[in-house]
């Protein structure tokens, strides 16, 4: 608390300037803006409406300088881009609803709190006779979610065959899942297994193929998933994020650890990864990543892991739209492990927004 004390005491310094000419820069989410004094800057300074860890974080990778011993931020201009950042489609929710960073406590380490990342999603098999989670997901619609191809014609233990989509879940050891905060106990919803109606892999996923292509699908739900706090789709990028480098990118990766029955974490987690150069990345796996792949590292020193295959990695941007915060799915978490410094293969989701489109019903 003393920490969230300070960034705030940090952010809120009146500020003064004294020139009208302001130096270019760039913002963390890579537009162009101008280096100005923070109370200046409305887009940013209104986040001090609803700080959570998230804003926090923008924030603080914003600052580009001091004036008078006032710091100032990397504005971005207000012609940076048109509309909204996000992908667009009548059957996907909009940026008033996608993507939201909806908790308002300040978590350090890897904990998140019961309304963080209200996305992520588990995949439900029926095997050997029982129930079991071999795979994570995303929702990105209130009737399909997003996961690997390998989730659904993989190799999985016992003839696995996937029969839903776990939403909501946060402790596996309880159901409402309840934390403590100072004297109040918060609960969220129960879960939800919600039936699937159909899988959709891409067409040119193969298996057996070792260089990781085209390694993303679809999950239809067999009915519309209410939104609430607990329960809410991400935000998909433009199909022009494909050629986006990634490269020294911080992301954040959440779930509970999940590689074929394994699991690392009874509670959700998240770790920060870092993008990592292609080429190099390709030397570690032994074969050339294409444009569709992105690479990453575990960035935290935390001892939890975070990285559901199926799952996805998150970036946090300024939408101009909006004029807020939103998290959308960079990419979709294809191989790797939870060591700390060890490569993880991802499917860039905006490689494949055109397809995604393509497979969405009413």
């Amino acid at each position: 608390m003393i920490k969230l004390l300070k960034i705030v005491l940090f952010v809120c310094a009146y500020v003064y300037t004294t020139s009208s000419s302001y130096d270019a820069c760039q913002t963390p989410d890579k537009q162009q803006g101008v280096c100005k004094p923070f109370k200046d800057c409305s887009p940013l300074y209104s986040l001090l409406d609803n700080l959570t860890e998230e804003t926090i974080t923008y924030l603080r990778q914003s600052q580009c300088g001091y004036e008078a011993k006032h710091p100032k931020v990397c504005c971005p201009n207000a012609n940076a881009t048109t509309g909204s950042t996000f992908l667009a489609h009548s059957l996907l929710p909009g940026v008033d609803t996608c993507g939201i960073p909806t908790s308002s406590k300040f978590f350090g380490g890897s904990s998140t709190s019961l309304d963080e990342f209200q996305w992520t999603a588990l995949l439900v098999y029926q095997a050997d006779n029982q129930q079991k989670i071999y795979c994570g997901g995303t929702l990105i619609s209130d009737r399909y979610v997003l996961t690997a191809a390998k989730c659904i014609t993989g190799n999985l233990p016992g003839g696995a065959k996937l029969v839903s989509v776990r939403l909501g879940e946060h402790n596996f050891t309880s159901n409402p899942d309840c934390e403590r905060f100072r004297s109040y106990t918060y609960c969220a919803e129960p879960f939800i297994d919600v039936p699937v109606e159909k899988s959709i892999v891409h067409e040119e996923y193969d298996a057996n193929d070792t260089n990781y292509r085209h390694d993303i699908a679809l999950i239809r739900l067999n009915k519309t998933v209410a939104f609430n706090d607990f329960v809410a789709p991400v935000c998909l990028p433009l199909n022009t994020d494909v050629s986006k480098n990634y490269t020294k990118i911080r992301m954040m990766q959440i779930g509970w650890g999940i590689n074929n029955n394994k699991v690392f974490s009874l509670k959700k987690t998240k770790n920060i990864v870092m993008g990592q150069d292609n080429e190099e990345c390709g030397k570690m796996f032994g074969f050339t990543l294409n444009q569709s792949l992105l690479c990453g590292i575990k960035y935290s020193s935390y001892s939890s892991c975070s990285l559901d295959i199926g799952g996805s990695v998150i970036v946090t941007i300024f939408d101009d739209y909006s004029q807020d915060l939103r998290h959308y799915a960079a990419a979709v978490t294809s191989a790797g492990t939870c060591d700390k410094n060890k490569p993880i293969l991802y499917t860039k989701v905006g490689a494949y927004s055109d397809w995604i489109l393509s497979k969405l019903e009413k």
